[in-house]
């Protein structure tokens, strides 16, 4: 089973994609796989993966969502 949580970062975290020291509050992916070591990933992997979207809201703006 896979799941995909989009989470904020509490203290420091480093991203598993890029390495790079995500700070408190910036939002991180949570990649869970069935035999797989859990991912932790910054914005910017997020967006590379294509598991963080645009998308339209109920009144028509934009927002960003972890799919």
């Amino acid at each position: 089973m896979s799941r995909l949580t989009g989470l904020l970062v509490t203290g420091d975290m480093v991203c598993d994609g890029c390495g790079v020291t995500m700070k408190h509050l910036e939002r991180y992916a949570f990649i869970c796989e069935d035999g797989r070591a859990p991912e932790r990933l910054c914005e910017s992997c997020s967006w590379e993966r294509e598991l963080l979207k645009k998308k339209k809201d109920d009144k028509g703006r934009d927002i960003e969502t972890f799919l």
